[in-house]
């Protein structure tokens, strides 16, 4: 019971020492940075948020410390033999190759990386000088079979992670497709600190004491203690070879066991980021856990085979090194090639995801499902779906159909205060405000959150607003009749119901002319028209107001004939000039 007990107050004190020491707070930043940027796009893209910054920390923090006792559970059955000079390097790995993407600081390209370093510096430890002796002894000292092990137990954990949370809380984007035009995508991420605890020889954290960042004066160095737990000496308490001797299983990697058992924090930072235009999240976060899986494997044999046969460890190198990077850059180019799936093609409204707690994720209507018909009505745009719900404010009723194509009826009734959408993200149409560029996640790009803004078309219900300042300019508002019209008659400002699409141009000074909806106000009505009619008659006639031509600017001239290009009324006799 007292070996018991002792045990875990020192496992309690390794957990608290992986969990706080600077390298847990950074991994613990990042993650905070993470969850910022998903936070940020999600408002800019959609002006929705769809998840808290504090609640997805919260919630990948949760996770990474279940992977954490998994982790260092499997890892105490193998018997890994690491040194706190294992902790610093893979950290130190990590944190350089964090400058280029944010999925290298993962633990798995760290030891990768270590590998290589071992493979250079090994042939040329004799010529280093003297300054750098301790650091080569103690980057040699490192056991890269069990490092290697480790990394694959993570990648392990990791794949049962991204396979039972990821799919589900994947980020909905708005990307720019193959010819410009906006398609929907999701990104699939997961970034975890895992603060594990290992079992490791209580002797070999002592082995490299004399490393470069050791305290002068002897005995253990301080970035030893600092990561290393060990059970008190004295009557009454277990002390390290006791436990060794308890342990029921023989370690396999070798190491100096017989000196007993340590406790060594070791936070293992694991994450991944993956974009997909063409299939289900939840589909993709599946294949995505077997590509993990088989890293792990690809690890792990590097592993077995470089503590049986010394002689491969360069081979073993190369392929940990080489091999998941190959392996994503397929999968990268092949995602490249599929066909876009989340856009809009004309038949119904197509999800692209549903705010959580919504009237739509209430009635079940989950990503990549298509709304057909809103309360008997077709819709096939956010307009006509908003159209359809303010005909019954009170009762809804959709038909949905799923991504297999099997249509299904759902109802609800609506209250006050609800979303307009019901909750619904559709799929982007033409009409976005703003789109993000896909890239390889770094650093850089969890500080500095940026999105392209697009010009909204002013095509058919457009506004000028959307188009931009050009539709209010005066070349727009002077446009001339194309020279196959030019034998078409103006229709004049004095005919009363002329269409409002002549207008669109919004040109002033002429009655009835009122242009498309944020273009401006109409300058007078029907109404100002046929009260202005007569004097409009006489000044073309040569009456007070002068001759016709003179009576006409050159503007209103421009604006009539656009006007009948575009749709041509009918001639009035009264406004043909005579």
């Amino acid at each position: 019971m007292d070996m018991a007990a002792q045990w875990l107050w020192h496992a309690g004190e390794a957990l608290l020492k992986a969990a706080l020491n600077p390298f847990s707070f950074l991994a613990w930043l990042l993650l905070a940075l993470s969850c910022r940027r998903r936070t940020e796009l999600e408002r800019k893209l959609f002006a929705v948020r769809l998840h808290g910054s504090l609640g997805e920390w919260l919630r990948a923090a949760g996770i990474g410390i279940a992977g954490a006792l998994v982790l260092s559970l499997a890892a105490a059955a193998l018997g890994l033999n690491l040194t706190p000079d294992a902790v610093w390097w893979t950290w130190a790995a990590a944190l350089v190759l964090l400058a280029f993407r944010v999925r290298f600081a993962g633990l798995p390209a760290a030891a990768a990386c270590i590998g290589a370093l071992q493979l250079v510096v090994r042939p040329l430890r004799d010529g280093l000088p003297e300054q750098a002796g301790p650091a080569a002894d103690s980057l040699l000292s490192i056991d890269l079979a069990s490092l290697w092990m480790l990394a694959a137990l993570a990648l392990l954990v990791q794949a049962v992670l991204a396979g039972l949370t990821v799919g589900r809380g994947a980020m909905p984007l708005v990307v720019p497709g193959k010819r410009g035009k906006p398609i929907g995508a999701y990104q699939l991420q997961g970034l975890w600190l895992m603060p594990a605890v290992l079992a490791v020889p209580a002797d070999g954290g002592q082995a490299t004491g004399a490393g470069p960042l050791a305290a002068a004066g002897g005995g253990a160095p301080w970035w030893q203690a600092w990561l290393l737990a060990r059970p008190d000496a004295g009557a009454g308490s277990a002390d390290a070879a006791g436990l060794a001797a308890w342990w029921p299983w023989p370690a396999f990697f070798d190491g100096p066991w017989d000196g007993g058992i340590a406790l060594l924090a070791f936070p293992v930072l694991a994450g991944f980021a993956e974009l997909t235009v063409s299939d289900l999240p939840e589909r993709r976060a599946k294949r995505l856990a077997l590509r993990h899986a088989a890293w792990a494997l690809v690890f792990a044999a590097a592993a077995v085979l470089s503590q049986l046969w010394p002689v491969l460890l360069p081979a073993a190198a190369a392929a940990v090194l080489l091999v998941p990077e190959a392996w994503q850059l397929m999968a990268d180019r092949a995602e490249r090639r599929q066909s876009p799936q989340f856009v809009q093609r004309g038949r119904g409204l197509k999800v692209l995801d549903v705010l959580p707690g919504g009237p739509a994720a209430e009635m079940g209507i989950r990503r990549g499902e298509t709304v057909l018909r809103a309360n008997g009505q077709a819709v096939d745009s956010p307009d006509g779906l908003h159209a359809a719900l303010r005909a019954n404010p009170a009762f809804c009723r959709l038909e949905v159909s799923d991504a297999n194509g099997e249509s299904r009826f759902v109802q609800r009734p609506l209250y006050s205060g609800e979303h307009h959408l019901l909750g619904l993200m559709p799929c982007p149409g033409d009409r976005v405000p703003a789109v993000v560029r896909w890239r390889p996640l770094t650093l850089w790009q969890l500080l500095r959150i940026r999105v392209e803004k697009l010009a909204l078309p002013a095509g058919e219900g457009g506004t000028a607003a959307d188009a931009g300042d050009g539709a209010n300019s005066p070349e727009t508002a002077g446009s001339s009749v194309p020279a196959g019209d030019a034998d078409v008659p103006p229709v004049r400002a004095d005919v009363a119901g002329l269409p409002g699409e002549a207008g669109r141009a919004g040109v002033p000074g002429i009655a009835g002319f009122s242009g498309a909806a944020g273009a401006g106000p109409a300058v007078g009505s029907t109404a100002d028209a046929a009260e202005s009619g007569g004097a409009a008659t006489s000044m073309a006639r040569g009456g007070p107001g002068g001759s016709g031509a003179a009576a006409e600017t050159a503007a209103a001239r421009a604006a009539e004939r656009d006007a009948a290009s575009r749709r041509p009324g009918p001639r009035a006799a009264s406004g043909r000039k005579t």
